[in-house]
């Protein structure tokens, strides 16, 4: 049995790296781990991360999470937290 596990990525302003965006989204998607969820946080983008991601992810593994704030890397993470399962 695989415990579940939690990925977080936080973006920040991410369309200047679009396409590293989309190859780190392919790769979460096709990892080779039965029980995994990814949790993916606009933290307080200016640009259309959020909209990118929304747009660019088909998969129910996946959450993506808004900020309003940019909170930073750290707080970033733990908007994710908050959001992975038990």
């Amino acid at each position: 049995m695989y415990p579940k596990v939690s990925v977080f990525v936080v973006h920040f302003n991410s369309m200047k790296a679009k396409d590293l965006a989309k190859e780190n989204i392919k790769a979460l998607s096709q990892l080779d781990y039965p029980d995994y969820e990814v949790i993916m946080v606009d933290n307080g983008s200016s640009d259309h991360t959020f909209e990118f991601l929304d747009e660019n992810i088909n998969d129910s593994r996946f959450k993506i999470i808004r900020s309003d704030t940019n909170t930073f890397f750290g707080g970033g993470n733990n908007i994710a937290f908050k959001y992975a399962s038990p």
